[in-house]
């Protein structure tokens, strides 16, 4: 839903809108100013997007992770603007020093924003950038926020490309041949998702099953037991909360120490996954846009013969060189079947 507010003119010229209005993915109608010019955020994935239209230039505040040593050399060009908050701890009197025309943030994240920003005049903007089903969609909007609307497009195909080769080879699986996912989450042992959560949606998309899917809620622990009865075919451990791999990373140390200590855990010798070596460690990094990547990752993982062809390491650089200007480097799955 997009409804535009035309600006005065003079005669000769053309009408350009003072606003536009476009619905987020909280549902929310949210009238934004036009044009676009000084903008907060307190998501990353957010943040890539508007790099990749070539708009870092309208980031006037920053969340504080992308400052950290860690991750800075993800973000040289934006070290010099003002951190105005921490991921759990929002700080609003930064966010109006900083005086942008909208803060994007994550739906519910934090969930009195809009009532502490937009008396001073400042618009919520909450769009989810890291689930598939919406990401190509909400970078088209962020396109047309930003008057970006051909570079959307350019994005959004070049991700789409590879979520309709995935969906196309993965229909031809039949129901028997799907292999069975156990996705443990990288911040708790034997935390897993069910239903509603991004993981349990990646297995799904990449043609696998997940063995936790009646789970009944999006994630919470599960019985130790209960991973040996349910017998996954391969295992994951997903990038949620970890320190290691990712886009500054240069050694596997890390990652083969968290695979060892899985494969070592009471009664896993015994499962099809650790017998046939097929245990993962994702590395951080794979956030926003690059979901899909990941999703390429897990498609290759769990069907190396139907993707043989896919050259994800090739996809991977072309997103970071064109669009995000970076040179591409980082560790972000380990073993790599591939690379081996």
């Amino acid at each position: 839903m997009i409804s535009l507010f035309a600006a005065s003119c003079t005669p000769g010229e053309e009408a350009l809108p003072s606003s536009i209005t476009i619905v987020d993915t909280a549902g929310r109608e949210v009238e934004v100013p036009q044009p676009l010019e000084r903008i907060a955020v307190w998501d990353t994935a957010v943040s890539q997007v508007i790099r990749a239209l070539g708009a870092e230039d309208k980031i006037v505040g920053i969340l504080d992770l992308m400052a950290d040593p860690m991750y800075s050399d993800f973000w040289p060009e934006l070290q010099d603007r003002p951190t105005i908050s921490s991921w759990y701890e929002p700080d609003y009197e930064k966010v109006i020093d900083v005086e942008p025309q909208v803060l994007f943030t994550l739906v519910g994240r934090p969930p009195d924003a809009e009532g502490q920003l937009e008396p001073a005049g400042i618009k919520v903007i909450m769009l989810s950038l890291s689930t598939l089903g919406t990401l190509t969609r909400n970078i088209e909007t962020v396109g047309l926020m930003l008057g970006k609307e051909e570079e959307a497009e350019e994005l959004a195909n070049f991700l789409q490309s590879k979520l309709d080769l995935i969906e196309e080879r993965v229909k031809e699986i039949e129901p028997e041949e799907r292999k069975r996912v156990y996705f443990e989450s990288g911040h708790k042992d034997y935390y897993t998702n069910g239903p509603g959560s991004v993981n349990d949606e990646f297995v799904g998309k990449a043609g696998g099953i997940n063995i936790f899917a009646d789970l009944g809620v999006s994630g919470s622990e599960v019985e130790p037991e209960e991973i040996l009865v349910r017998e996954p075919d391969v295992i994951i451990k997903d990038p949620m909360g970890v320190t290691y791999g990712g886009y500054t990373a240069t050694d596997t140390s890390d990652m083969e120490a968290e695979r060892d200590e899985m494969m070592s855990r009471p009664g896993w010798s015994e499962l099809k996954a650790v017998k046939n070596g097929q245990v993962y460690i994702e590395g951080g990094d794979l956030y926003g846009p690059m979901i899909v990547v990941n999703l390429c990752y897990l498609a290759k993982i769990l069907y190396p013969d139907r993707f043989e062809d896919l050259d994800v390491d090739a996809f991977h650089r072309a997103y970071l060189e064109k669009y995000q200007g970076l040179e591409f480097k980082g560790i972000y799955i380990y073993p790599c079947p591939w690379a081996e």
